[in-house]
């Protein structure tokens, strides 16, 4: 999320699977984006970090769902793709 927040879309892209490089990357790009446009946009992704560090994780396998606290029903999905967690983006249109 920090390289997200500091608009490295070129490493935030990194963190994320479940599409295309190019899919991933306009993603990326328009969150940063919103992030340095919207003051709203900002403050949320803002309350968003700190509150990745208290999530509760749920663990199936390679999958994983974390979500902050009381936000259980919205949770942000995680698939292991060689070793290392990323946000799957084909679970957010879900």
């Amino acid at each position: 999320f920090d390289a997200l927040y500091e608009g490295n879309v070129e490493e935030a892209s990194e963190y994320c699977t479940g599409a295309p490089d190019k899919e991933i990357k306009a993603f990326m790009y328009l969150i940063a984006l919103g992030i340095e446009e919207d003051e709203d946009v900002r403050e949320e992704f803002e309350e968003l970090i700190k509150e990745i560090d208290d999530c509760e994780e749920s663990i199936d396998g390679d999958r994983a769902e974390v979500a902050p606290e009381g936000e259980e029903d919205d949770p942000i999905i995680l698939k292991k793709v060689d070793g290392e967690w990323k946000i799957d983006l084909s679970e957010i249109e879900k």
